[in-house]
C-alpha cells in the first residue's frame, strides 16, 4: 500500500519491512478496483430506495412503487399450516374442530399430509384454537352467515357428503316445526316466545321471564335445563343449537375421585352441553359455578388453568335438579 500517493510498501504491524513486487501490485489494484465497484453499485441502490414518491400525473395522486423495500416477508411453518388449518376448518365446519383432519379422507382433493404429521402436533392443534376462539364472539346471526356460505359437516363425520347423516335443511325445519307445534299445542305466540328468548340467551342477552303481570329480560341467565321423560325429544331440539355454535364442550360424568378432569372439554368453549350427567355431592359447588358462568379452577392433564367462562350452557335431564330453572318437554307418542 502506499501512503499520501508516495512509494507503494509492505506494511507490517506498523513497520515498512519490504516494498512490494509486480504481483502483489496488480493484485492489490485488481482488489481495490472490485472494492470500488461493489461500494458504487451499494451506493446506487441506497439512493434510489431513499428516493421519495413523485405523485402520477393523473389527478394529482401519490404514484405506488412497484419496488419492494426490502426482502420479502419468510411465511414459517406455523402461518402455513394455521392458514391451511383455517381455511378447511371454514370450508367443512365439523365438531369437535379438532376433528377436521380425520373427515377428510385420502380421496379427498383437501386431503393434506402436514396435518397429520407429528411434528406438527402443537401446531395444527394451536391453529384450530385459534379458530375456536375467532367465532366464539359471533352472533346468531353471524354463524347463519357463515353456514350459508358452505356445506357444514357438523356432527356427520362425512366430509363429502353430510346429507348420509342428516336430513335437508327444509326437511330438518319441518320436523323441528312439528315438534315445537306439538310441544306448545299449536300456540303460536308461545311458540315465537321461544325462539324469541333462544335467540336472545344464545347471543348472551339472557331470558324473558314473567314477573310483576310483565316480562323482563333476566340477563343474568346463562344456563337453561330441559326436564323432560325419555324420548321427549330434547336433544332432537337442543343438539340443533349446539350444531350452530360449532365450538361445543360436552359434559358427562363429573366425578371428584375417579375422574379428576372431568371438566376439562369445557374451557375455550362457545356453548357447553351435558345430557343425564351424574356427579357427586362435592362436584356441586363447582358445577354451580360453571353454570353461572363464573370463573373457576378447572383440572387439566399436565397444567393447571384458571377458567374465566364467556360460555353458554344447557342440560337435558329425565330429574329435577334443586338448584334449576326448567322449561319442560313432554312425552312424544
Amino acid at each position: 500500500m502506499s501512503k499520501r500517493g508516495g512509494e507503494k510498501k509492505v506494511w507490517i504491524a506498523g513497520r515498512v519491512r519490504r516494498l512490494p513486487g509486480g504481483p502483489e501490485s496488480v493484485r492489490w489494484e485488481a482488489l481495490r478496483a472490485r472494492a470500488e465497484n461493489f461500494l458504487e453499485r451499494e451506493r446506487e441502490r441506497i439512493q434510489r430506495d431513499s428516493e421519495p414518491e413523485e405523485p402520477s400525473d393523473v389527478n394529482g395522486k401519490q404514484a405506488v412503487s412497484k419496488r419492494l423495500r426490502g426482502p420479502a416477508e419468510t411465511r414459517g411453518r406455523f402461518a402455513e399450516l394455521c392458514e391451511l388449518t383455517q381455511f378447511l376448518l371454514g370450508k367443512y365446519l365439523c365438531i369437535p374442530l379438532t376433528d377436521i383432519r380425520k373427515i377428510i379422507l385420502p380421496n379427498n382433493s383437501d386431503h393434506n399430509l402436514k396435518l397429520h404429521d407429528p411434528v406438527n402436533e402443537r401446531h395444527y392443534l394451536a391453529a384450530c384454537k385459534l379458530f375456536s376462539q375467532s367465532i366464539n364472539s359471533f352472533s346468531l346471526l353471524e354463524l347463519k352467515n357463515m353456514l350459508d356460505k358452505t356445506q357444514p359437516v357438523f356432527y356427520a363425520n362425512c366430509a363429502s357428503n353430510p346429507f348420509k347423516y342428516y336430513h335437508d335443511r327444509k326437511t330438518s325445519f319441518n320436523f323441528l316445526l312439528d315438534l315445537l307445534k306439538f310441544q306448545l299445542n299449536d300456540d303460536e305466540d308461545k311458540i315465537r316466545d321461544l325462539l324469541y328468548n333462544i335467540k336472545n340467551w344464545f347471543n348472551k342477552k339472557g331470558w324473558m321471564e314473567f314477573k310483576d303481570n310483565e316480562y323482563k329480560l333476566n340477563s343474568k341467565i346463562n344456563t337453561i335445563a330441559v326436564i323432560g321423560p325419555p324420548n321427549a325429544g330434547k336433544n332432537y331440539f337442543w343438539d340443533c343449537l349446539a350444531a350452530i355454535a360449532l365450538n361445543v364442550g360436552h359434559i358427562g360424568r363429573v366425578n371428584n375421585k375417579t375422574n379428576q378432569f372431568a371438566l376439562q372439554e369445557v374451557i375455550d368453549k362457545r356453548l357447553i352441553i351435558g345430557n343425564e350427567i351424574n356427579m357427586e355431592d362435592g362436584a356441586k359447588d363447582d358445577f354451580k359455578k360453571l353454570c353461572e358462568g363464573k370463573a373457576l379452577n378447572i383440572r387439566v392433564k399436565h397444567c393447571l388453568t384458571v377458567f374465566t367462562t364467556e360460555h353458554l350452557s344447557y342440560y337435558c335431564l329425565t330429574t329435577i335438579w334443586t338448584f334449576a330453572m326448567i322449561p319442560l318437554f313432554g312425552m312424544l307418542d
